[in-house]
């Protein structure tokens, strides 16, 4: 997909204003059997969040993720809780693509705004067999494994150790919070990954355009996929 530029794709659909290009050392991708599963539990994406999956999983030659940081910047309403949601299952109901049993800590600005994603999931959930928390500050999907979605604060997130950190509404989220409480919860793990969701805000705190920097520079390893007006747009 061309990169840096709005380009109607098929059936109308756009491309992103910018997007990372592929990583150097990418032989392949999770998503190739991720997605599959994904579809089979009749959660279906659309296709900008497909392509965002695709990139993202995006593994080396030793099968590690080539990517550290995956930022996902989209307008409001497009979608990004059921990618943020997807990812999320992944991730727990995949242990052995990941190294080991998986927590996932689900962080955003206010606690209510991350347990509205959670919620989504609790039907799937249970069908499916699984332990659902639902008491407001225990939120948790747990998995035979012992694999989990938790919802945290940005607060009782320290002493956590999780494999995937998703991050939403980071435009309300400090460099100090992100760099103090969430990046640590990862140094243990064999695959970590952060993902950083995010629509654009005028009171928008440091942390969103620094990632997204990082991303459009090629730094940190930091997978950068933006839907946002080009510029000169009314």
């Amino acid at each position: 997909l061309p990169t840096n530029t709005y380009i109607p794709g098929q059936n109308g659909h756009m491309g992103p204003r910018f997007m990372s290009e592929s990583a150097p050392d990418a032989v392949g991708s999770l998503w190739d059997e991720l997605g599959p599963w994904l579809a089979g539990t009749g959660i279906v994406l659309r296709p900008w969040q497909e392509l965002v999956a695709q990139r993202a999983f995006e593994v080396d030659q030793a099968g590690g993720l080539c990517w550290r940081t995956v930022v996902v910047s989209t307008p409001r309403q497009s979608g990004k809780s059921h990618l943020l949601k997807a990812v999320a299952l992944c991730r727990a109901s995949h242990p052995d693509l990941f190294g080991e049993p998986q927590t996932v800590a689900h962080v955003a600005n206010r606690h209510v705004a991350a347990r509205r994603i959670h919620t989504l999931a609790w039907g799937w959930a249970e069908r499916n067999g699984l332990l659902v928390r639902t008491a407001v500050g225990g939120e948790r999907i747990i998995w035979p494994d012992g694999s989990c979605w938790n919802v945290n604060t940005l607060t009782n997130v320290y002493g956590e150790s999780a494999g995937a950190v998703l991050l939403d509404e980071v435009w309300d989220v400090t460099g100090e919070d992100y760099r103090e409480g969430l990046r640590p919860t990862q140094v243990e793990r064999s695959m970590p990954q952060l993902w950083a969701f995010s629509t654009a805000h005028r009171r928008a705190q440091g942390l969103m355009p620094e990632l997204m920097a990082d991303g459009r520079a090629g730094r940190a390893r930091t997978l950068l996929a933006d839907w946002g007006a080009p510029v000169g747009a009314d």
